[in-house]
C-alpha cells in the first residue's frame, strides 16, 4: 500500500490550486464582439429640367419653310405636304447632378407617339438629319399635327465641354462621351436642348383650317452607363 507522505500532499495540493487558479483566470477573462455591417448601393442622380413648358406662341403658316408634296426629299418620301420652322430662341437645359463619380445618359420618350409622322424620320433639313421624331398632336383631338426633333448642343462634364453621342449600345439613348462607346465620367451634367418644329398640312385646307392647338411631350430617362 502507497503511502502518502507530507511532500506528496504538498505537491498535490499546490498543483491543484495552480491549475484552479489558471481555469478561474482563464473564465473570468472578459471580451468584446466586433461587427462590421453596411449597405451598398449605386450612385443616385437626380435630372432636372431649366424649364418644363415651352411656349412657341402663334406661328403663322405664311412662317413655315414648305417641303413639296410628292417630292422625294434627300431619301424621305413626303407623301404629303409638310412645313417647318426652326426656332433657336427656344430651348431647355438639362442638367443632371450625382453624389458620386458616374457616367451617365440620356434616353427620351415620345409621350404622344401615336401622334408621330412615321415620314418624318431621320428627315434632312439643311443637310443635317434630325434623328428621332417626337409627335406633336392636336388639343382638340387626337388626330396629329406633326412633329418636333430635339437638337443637343453644349454639353458639359463637370463645366467642361464634352461631346454628345448617339450610343451605338443602346438605341435612342444620348451619352456624354469621349466617343459613340466610351461615356465620360462626372459628378454634374448638362446639355443644351433647342426644338425643330415640322408640322403636317393639307395645302387644300390651310387657307380654311382655322387656329389649331398644338402640343408634344418628351420625358426624359436618366441611363445609369
Amino acid at each position: 500500500m502507497n503511502k502518502i507522505t507530507c511532500n506528496t500532499f504538498n505537491r498535490f495540493m499546490v498543483s491543484t490550486l495552480l491549475c484552479a487558479a489558471s481555469f478561474s483566470a482563464m473564465a473570468h477573462n472578459p471580451s468584446a464582439i466586433l461587427k462590421v455591417t453596411g449597405k451598398l448601393t449605386p450612385t443616385s442622380c437626380n435630372i432636372s429640367l431649366s424649364n418644363n413648358i415651352l411656349d412657341f406662341g402663334t406661328i403663322s403658316s405664311g412662317q413655315f419653310t414648305r417641303l413639296a408634296k410628292g417630292k422625294e426629299l434627300r431619301g424621305i418620301d413626303v407623301t404629303d405636304d409638310v412645313g417647318y420652322i426652326k426656332r433657336n430662341d427656344k430651348s431647355v437645359v438639362l442638367t443632371a447632378s450625382c453624389d458620386g463619380i458616374a457616367t451617365l445618359g440620356v434616353k427620351p420618350k415620345d409621350n404622344y407617339d401615336n401622334a408621330t409622322v412615321m415620314n418624318f424620320r431621320n428627315l434632312k433639313l439643311d443637310g443635317v438629319t434630325l434623328g428621332q421624331a417626337f409627335g406633336l398632336r392636336r388639343l382638340e383631338g387626337e388626330k396629329r399635327t406633326g412633329v418636333y426633333f430635339l437638337n443637343y448642343s453644349d454639353a458639359t462634364v463637370d463645366g467642361a465641354g464634352k461631346p454628345f453621342y448617339d450610343n451605338k449600345k443602346m438605341a435612342d439613348t444620348k451619352i456624354w462621351g469621349i466617343n459613340e462607346n466610351t461615356p465620360s465620367s462626372g459628378r454634374n451634367f448638362s446639355v443644351k436642348i433647342t426644338p425643330t418644329l415640322v408640322f403636317y398640312y393639307d395645302r387644300e385646307d390651310a387657307g380654311t383650317m382655322g387656329e389649331t392647338q398644338f402640343e408634344g411631350s418628351t420625358t426624359f430617362e436618366l441611363k445609369y452607363i
